[in-house]
């Protein structure tokens, strides 16, 4: 990802028995009146990923154990990590480890610079059925989670962004105006196999 000064980039990493390979997802953060160290942002961005109910409809197999921040430019942003392991609360039986919730990340600009996506694993079973369909109070549950996450960040000062990759248009980073969670689960092979 590129991050330009005046933004950061924040790498959530999970563990636990349903992640032998670990996860990790990333969210792009508007950094520019944000007045805090790389460590504090780290430590902000963590708790809410924990004490929202994110943590709620995370399997009890899986941890969110710290948060990455590292501010732009690439080259030369200050870097800190924050871990603080703890246990999802969602059900005991996790899915397997390539299946998610998968979030759209929504901005006001259309087209592939104004979009992005997080698999945020650790679903239960219990919580989708055998087609992947999730249980609408369980969605409901992790909108409202979403949602939440991103009034406190911007409360916070560190409003989510999506950020863009080297290889597409040099554009600024997106503000995302909301987070939508998909009624079925999604996957990812890359967490399943090496």
């Amino acid at each position: 990802m590129i991050i330009p000064e005046g933004f950061a980039q924040a790498n959530i990493k999970y563990a636990g028995a349903a992640l032998p390979t670990g996860a990790e997802i990333t969210l792009g953060l508007d950094t520019r009146t944000y007045a805090g160290t790389a460590l504090a942002l780290a430590t902000e961005v963590l708790t809410q990923f924990q004490s929202t109910a994110i943590r709620l409809n995370t399997s009890t197999e899986v941890t969110i154990s710290s948060c990455v921040i590292k501010f732009g430019p690439n080259e030369v942003g200050a870097t800190a990590e924050y871990s603080n392991p703890l246990a999802g609360t969602g059900g005991t039986a996790s899915s397997s480890p390539n299946t998610a919730w998968l979030v759209q990340k929504t901005s006001a600009f259309g087209g592939r610079t104004g979009r992005g996506r997080m698999y945020i694993p650790g679903i239960a079973e219990t919580l989708h059925n055998g087609a992947g369909v999730i249980t609408p109070a369980n969605r409901t549950s992790m909108q409202n989670a979403m949602e939440t996450l991103r009034a406190n960040l911007v409360a916070f000062g560190a409003s989510p962004v999506v950020l863009h990759g080297s290889a597409t248009v040099v554009v600024p980073p997106r503000l995302i105006v909301a987070f939508n969670v998909d009624a079925k689960v999604a996957t990812q092979r890359r967490r399943l196999r090496r």
